[in-house]
């Protein structure tokens, strides 16, 4: 770096706030947020509009394509030397950008060395307290380059409340659960336990959302489908595993499970004690791994930046809540059941890492699936490993994929373990009728906006769209992720209403796609079944967040836009010449589909429940 930048460094808090507006109004200044929090972000133009003119740089996801395999092999090389329980739970191991800050923060770091080589007198304000020491001590020895340092005992105060805060949340939710299932379900799972004790069981893990159960049709999982129906009918002793999600009410579910006729559920937290709570959450206390004499990424000491990912993964409650996978396997053995099989979705996420060891110690002869479920792209680098760590990392003795391009990636990765299944999860795509060219014009369009399960990339995306179709003459459908409710993201954007055009549905996926003249999306799946029924994708390019989702790597299927004034003057497009775009891009969505999503059939259940 050269010695005349003056550029200055400030870490975003309320009282450098107020400083870094002093400076715009004295010196007018450029200015730049480096952080992946668009909140933050979002709060802080509000605050400085019209003191200085802000720099654009370009997205994250550029960035991240340019530095994700060496990423993926420096992560591998840690793996190397960290093989334990205790590192395969941690975000920094799991690679999933969404979850780990250390992959956003490399970019936003090559991104701040870019800056620095073009803006020589401007004001850098750091969303974050890592990529903060990050840059100073790459600084440390240029005294050209002013920083505003802060008390960092003050940071790790509120850090360490917010820890306090956090555990104690978790140990009480974790202890009402305890309480409300062994209430609901004591008899239920008595019975349970007289019916299947010492028989051969497969056992099913799933999801379960305010989708999973209807007076009509009972227990429906949209994950695995018929699996439990076909699994029974072959003579299989099924037990399904789930998970509540959050949209669904806790109690409810439970009353529901028991109402299921024909299914039998084992709720992980009736096997629990209060005990268990309390080990969980000293977890990740016991055993904190210390990064010493760490390899250089890309000639830079990173050590800050892994000093703060894992920081924040001990503030987080996941670990705490993974350890329930790895015990369960255990306290079932302990009651007397014997597992012979264990189906799951796969992600290579850190719960199932954890999972796998409580199984390979509990039941050892038991074999494991993971299904791959959805669709992943280059970027989603959870499912990318280095060949360091092929022969450490705990994995399924089986993957099934849902179609053959995701096998033939994996297979680069995970060898002869991966085979193609089917694409359970959207079986339905195969039985739609194909969509004809519309020859009736609606009098009001309908968009189906998707907003994704990341908290952060939906405010952004939300952000955008309001801003750009608020007076558009359409009806806007929001569509939001099951875990993550709606009115969540309206609170924080601090909207007391969506414009008047926008609506919240309560029809299910295939419904809503079934009138949608458009989709708009950033990384979700739902927009690989919009292309599959013929309906034209816009994608949003997003400043603050590394979008991870399908889209990314087919982009002559989707049309793209990144300014409120792109988006607003796509669509407009799109609607109006939709018929032509069908036509066109028929061929490629076709393409684009059959390598995602093979169709699945009787033989897609059978290759999860046979060797």
């Amino acid at each position: 770096m050269a010695s005349k930048v003056k550029s200055i460094f400030f870490l975003y808090n309320r009282k450098n706030l107020r400083k870094c507006r002093k400076i715009l109004f004295k010196e007018h200044r450029k200015w730049i947020y480096l952080g992946d929090n668009f909140l933050d972000y979002f709060n802080l133009s509000q605050k400085l509009k019209g003191l200085g003119a802000e720099i654009k740089a370009q997205p994250l996801n550029n960035i991240a394509q340019g530095i994700r395999k060496e990423y993926i092999d420096y992560i591998g090389e840690l793996s190397t030397r960290y093989n334990s329980l205790t590192w395969w739970e941690s975000v920094i191991s799991e690679k999933q950008p969404s979850n780990s800050t250390l992959f956003r923060n490399l970019c936003l770091w090559e991104k701040t060395k870019s800056l620095l080589n073009k803006e020589k007198n401007a004001l850098l304000i750091i969303g974050n307290l890592g990529l903060y020491n990050q840059i100073a001590d790459f600084f440390k020895d240029k005294e050209s380059i002013p920083f505003e340092f802060l008390s960092k005992c003050g940071f790790y105060l509120k850090s360490i409340l917010l820890l306090l805060a956090k555990r104690t949340f978790f140990v009480l939710s974790q202890i009402k659960k305890i309480i409300i299932t062994k209430l609901k379900l004591r008899s239920y799972t008595k019975q349970l336990k007289r019916k299947l004790q010492q028989k051969p069981l497969i056992l099913i893990n799933s999801w379960i959302d305010n989708r999973s159960f209807s007076e009509k049709r009972g227990y429906y999982d949209s994950y695995f489908k018929k699996l439990p129906d076909i699994a029974a009918q072959e003579g299989y002793n099924v037990v399904i595993i789930p998970y509540i999600l959050p949209t669904i009410k806790y109690g409810k579910a439970l009353d529901y499970i028991k109402k299921v006729p024909d299914k039998n559920f084992l709720v992980p937290h009736y096997f629990l004690s209060f005990l268990d709570i309390l080990k969980f959450s000293l977890a990740n206390f016991s055993q904190i791994i210390k990064y010493k004499n760490l390899p250089l990424f890309r000639e830079a000491n990173i050590n800050k930046l892994l000093r703060f990912d894992r920081w924040n993964d001990l503030i987080n409650n996941r670990i705490c809540f993974n350890r329930l996978f790895y015990v369960l396997p255990i306290k079932l053995k302990k009651c007397g059941f014997n597992v012979q099989r264990v189906i799951y979705p796969f992600e290579n996420q850190t719960w199932e890492k954890v999972y796998l060891a409580g199984l390979k110690k509990a039941f050892p002869q038991a074999i494991t699936v993971g299904y791959q479920h959805t669709s992943f792209s280059s970027l989603t680098t959870n499912y990318y490993i280095s060949d360091k760590e092929l022969r450490l990392i705990p994995l399924p003795d089986k993957i099934v994929t849902a179609g053959e391009r995701p096998e033939e990636i994996l297979k680069g990765h995970f060898s002869d373990r991966v085979k193609t299944g089917g694409a359970i999860r959207y079986e339905y795509l195969f039985k739609q009728q194909k969509r004809e060219l519309s020859k009736e014009k609606k009098s009001t369009k309908r968009i189906l906006v998707a907003l994704p399960g990341e908290f952060e990339e939906a405010l952004e995306l939300l952000y955008k769209i309001s801003s750009a179709l608020k007076s558009f003459e359409a009806k806007i459908i929001l569509k939001s992720h099951p875990t993550l409710p709606l009115g969540k993201i309206q609170r924080y954007l601090g909207l007391k209403a969506f414009p008047k055009n926008f609506h919240i549905p309560q029809s299910n996926t295939p419904s809503l796609l079934k009138t949608a003249d458009l989709m708009i999306a950033t990384s979700t799946t739902m927009a690989l079944e919009a292309l599959a029924l013929k309906i034209p994708v816009l994608k949003v390019d997003l400043d603050f967040s590394i979008v991870a989702g399908p889209l990314i790597d087919m982009p002559e299927a989707v049309f793209s836009a990144h300014t409120e004034k792109d988006i607003c003057e796509l669509t407009k497009y799109i609607l109006l010449n939709k018929n032509e775009i069908i036509k066109e891009k028929r061929n490629i969505w076709e393409e684009a589909i059959s390598s995602s999503f093979t169709p699945p059939d009787i033989s897609s259940y059978k290759i999860l429940l046979n060797e």
